[in-house]
């Protein structure tokens, strides 16, 4: 069941260092199970101007299990 409630504050966010809730507006992806996530983190890596960063993420993504058939 894909649940439509929009854009939502579902989650917090910390810095591991300090404890403390990071300042800020977050967007949390779960790649794993979603690929709307992967097609944004693929995008993000593609526009990155970091090599590492861009390497990361695009070894991170193909390294996943594949979904299931995608549904509109």
């Amino acid at each position: 069941m894909v649940r439509r409630e929009g854009l939502y504050n579902k989650y917090q966010v910390f810095n591991r260092k300090s404890g403390q809730e990071a300042e800020g507006q977050y967007f949390v992806l779960k790649p794993e199970s979603d690929y709307a996530a992967r097609v944004a983190l693929m995008a993000y890596a593609e526009a990155a101007d970091n090599p590492q960063l861009t390497m990361d993420i695009t070894v991170w993504l193909t390294g996943l299990p594949p979904l299931g058939s995608k549904s509109k």
